[in-house]
């Protein structure tokens, strides 16, 4: 496949084949000859020979978008909440009677400050930060527990799918397409730093 490829050494390409074959596909087909195409053993699902990844790619790929969407909503939040901690948060700050003893920020100090300032109408100005701060807070934990909970479903739905997947699909080309992005990659990596020399 690389033999028209400028630049590049058949004997290196062969040498990352080796490599290759070494870390990762002899262990696979030493897999192969002991267990045979099978997803499920009995101590449970044959991740060693189908990599979970490869099967939330196959079969699973809108549930994971879907978690990647919630990982990113999480990743807004949190970074709203840094934010207002850096414009907020110094010594002077509307924040810093709400950080606890170790100068942090929790949703637990937040609350505990808002408590104490309750009704009294000085602190009007750091009431609405801190009732901000704290609304960000109940987002997030939402939000985590979202993405935990999406998590956990599609954990379950792979499990399952690895006691479902007949021997064809064990031998799909999935399998030969993993080793092949993999050799492929380094070959590129190879050919980049040929080219940039």
């Amino acid at each position: 496949m690389f033999r028209a490829a400028p630049l590049l050494d058949a004997y290196d390409v062969y040498q990352h084949l080796m490599d290759y074959w070494a870390k990762t596909m002899q262990d696979d087909v030493y897999l192969l000859v002991r267990e045979g195409w099978k997803a499920e053993l009995e101590s449970g699902p044959n991740t060693e020979l189908i990599p979970t990844r490869l099967i939330v790619a196959r079969y699973f790929a809108a549930e994971q978008s879907a978690i990647t969407q919630l990982e990113a909503e999480r990743d807004a939040i949190t970074l709203g909440l840094e934010e207002i901690e850096e414009e907020h948060g110094g010594e002077d700050g509307l924040l810093a009677e709400a950080k606890t003893d170790k100068g942090n920020l929790t949703a637990k100090s937040v609350n505990e400050r808002l408590k104490a300032i309750k009704g009294d109408e000085t602190f009007s100005d750091e009431r609405s930060i801190l009732d901000k701060v704290s609304s960000l807070f109940k987002q997030e934990s939402e939000a985590a527990k979202k993405v935990n909970e999406a998590r956990g479903t599609l954990d379950v739905n792979v499990a399952a799918k690895y006691g479902q997947l007949t021997e064809a699909e064990n031998r799909g080309p999935d399998r030969g397409r993993q080793w092949l992005t993999a050799l492929a990659a380094v070959v590129r990596t190879e050919l980049d730093a040929r080219r940039s020399n």
